[in-house]
């Protein structure tokens, strides 16, 4: 699966399968790309590259282990909990001045 606008692409890659006794491992991962130029030699390029499962064969039977994005979750509780205490820190300055 590929998303593509332009400006940023969104892709869900493959790897190589590892076989080893009897068990079978590919890893999967995706990629995002941002590509921005200004021109024809000047520009700005970043690719974001993680592993998101692993499928697993052993036996004729195929399961799907996903890969948690620990980093991922971090920054959003980290975010979420910045956007609290600047929310708190605004509505008491606010009760502050109105009192004033």
């Amino acid at each position: 699966m590929s998303t593509d606008n332009g400006m940023w692409q969104r892709e869900q890659v493959v790897g190589l399968p590892i076989t080893h006794q009897g068990i079978r491992l590919t890893p999967q991962s995706e990629a995002i790309s941002l590509r921005w130029s200004s021109g024809v030699e000047s520009g700005f390029a970043a690719i974001w590259h993680r592993p998101t499962a692993l499928l697993v064969e052993q036996e004729g039977e195929t399961s799907h282990i996903p890969i948690p994005d620990v980093t991922r979750q971090v920054q959003i509780a980290l975010w979420g909990l910045a956007t609290f205490f600047s929310l708190i820190a605004w509505l008491l300055a606010r009760r502050r001045a109105s009192k004033a």
